[in-house]
């Protein structure tokens, strides 16, 4: 059964803006009893390491923290990522992708694919199919291996490649469930930056540390152990969202639409990949 609600399903129906109720990344794992529980390391991979360095500060020289590059625009940067990681690591539970680009001009990536495909997609997928028997070898009965995808799609093509995402989510969990590897999607909501918005929206936005909390409970929570395949938002399972809503949570209707079990054949062909 699926935690539909959550513990903080009540604060998420009163948003007051940044540093509100609304639960943090770190409030997420206390709560879920997972401190010093995942106690290796913690592996960003960026694009940009020093801004990455910045970011972290003093926790950027733990030895518990792992810094590699990958460049999402080019696929041959996937591989040689992904390769370096499995040379020097033998375990891996738990892959949250992420990054991409969003409000970019339109254009190619240097293998031929559109930008925001190639990197919000295809770039993703390429990651886990490589680290995928990583993540099968390392799930363990009381810990099956998990995969957050994250999405969002207010600009057509932007929205196209997170759409992919959210199909991928649900294909990992249709195909490698049994083999206990479950994969989730997920919407990050709004997080406080520089835009202008009008004063009713940043009643929605977040502060960095609530924006990263639902991506954290989608691999920690315990009450999601075993599961996979849905879309959550707010730290819980999403419903369908209201149509005659501007703004709110959860998913559109083309959410679980048969033509993503397409999406992910047309995913390998393109990629030149074997699927299982």
């Amino acid at each position: 059964m699926f935690p539909t609600q959550s513990r903080y399903a009540k604060v998420h129906k009163f948003c007051r803006g940044p540093g509100d109720a609304q639960p943090t990344a770190l409030q997420v794992v206390r709560d879920e009893n997972r401190v010093n529980h995942l106690a290796d390391k913690v592996i960003i991979v960026t694009g940009y390491l020093g801004k990455a360095k910045n970011a972290l500060g003093d926790i950027a020289i733990s030895p518990r923290v792992y810094l590699p590059h990958l460049d999402l625009n080019s696929l041959a940067s996937v591989r040689a990522c992904a390769e370096e990681f499995k040379s020097r690591e033998s375990i891996l539970n738990i892959l949250i992708e992420n990054a991409g680009v969003m409000a970019c001009p339109k254009g190619r990536t240097p293998d031929g694919f559109g930008t925001r495909f190639g990197t919000n997609h295809l770039a993703h997928f390429l990651f886990f199919y490589l680290l995928k028997p990583l993540l099968l070898s390392s799930s363990i009965p009381s810990f099956h291996s998990r995969v957050v995808m994250v999405e969002y799609g207010p600009w057509k093509a932007y929205g196209q490649s997170k759409t992919a995402n959210l199909w991928t989510a649900n294909e990992i969990k249709r195909c490698y469930g049994s083999k206990s590897l479950h994969a989730f999607s997920l919407h990050p909501d709004e997080q406080k930056s520089a835009w202008d918005a009008d004063d009713w929206l940043k009643t929605y936005w977040k502060s960095p540390e609530q924006g990263a909390a639902t991506s954290v409970w989608g691999v920690v929570a315990r009450g999601l152990e075993g599961t996979g395949g849905k879309y959550s938002n707010n730290c819980q399972i999403a419903s369908p969202a209201d149509p005659t809503k501007r703004h709110g949570p959860g998913y559109a209707t083309w959410a679980y639409h048969p033509d993503g079990e397409a999406n992910w054949a047309k995913t390998f062909e393109l990629l030149q990949l074997e699927e299982e």
